[in-house]
């Protein structure tokens, strides 16, 4: 659904040199989906401690959403984060965010050289 190519090797990168870490998403006991969390201080977020969703594989269903955003927001309170952080190519997740009270907050811009 997006204009970029899935690599595994970038989920790899991800885990052994970032510390982060593969979060499975389940729903009634079978897996759905995955994302890849990390924790960051940027000076962008005025240096909150932030959860950010680094990749995700996971439908843009609202009603999924719902209790994978209860999820997260509570494993982000877990982990002293005062934020939350998502990026993603996929335009739909968008009109699903804006549901449960996510803004955007910028655009990421490229050009293929």
């Amino acid at each position: 659904k997006a204009e970029t190519d899935f690599l595994p090797v970038d989920v790899f990168v991800l885990l052994v040199n970032k510390n982060s870490f593969l979060h499975w998403v389940s729903l009634d006991g079978k897996n759905i989906g995955w994302v890849i969390l990390s924790i960051a201080h940027t000076s962008y977020n005025m240096a909150r401690r932030s959860l950010v969703i680094d990749h995700i594989n996971i439908t843009t269903n609202t009603d999924i959403w719902v209790g994978f955003d209860k999820a997260i927001e509570d494993l982000a309170r877990q982990a002293n984060c005062e934020m939350l952080e998502f990026n993603s190519p996929r335009a739909g997740f968008e009109k699903t965010l804006t549901k449960l009270d996510w803004s955007k907050a910028s655009v990421i811009y490229h050009r293929i050289l």
